[in-house]
């Protein structure tokens, strides 16, 4: 009976933890979207790293928040 409550806890806060790390991501993929999209100045070789700086956070962030969202369902269902 305790086991099953230890295991219980433990499932419970490793969702926790993925759910945690999916807003992480989902936050890093605003700030890229945010950045690529301000790209406003006079300096074009500023403003084109970046766009490039700011679709790469982008990316990185929705990938995160993709792996990490499965990773809490599959935690979930076991």
């Amino acid at each position: 009976m305790r086991s099953s409550s230890e295991t219980n806890l433990k499932s419970r806060i490793t969702r926790l933890l993925w759910v945690g790390n999916a807003l992480l991501g989902g936050f890093v993929a605003l700030v890229g979207a945010m950045t690529s999209s301000a790209a406003l100045g006079d300096n074009t070789m500023l403003s084109l790293l970046t766009v490039r700086i700011g679709a790469l956070l982008a990316a990185v962030g929705l990938a995160l928040t993709v792996f990490s969202v499965w990773r809490a369902r599959s935690s979930a269902t076991r």
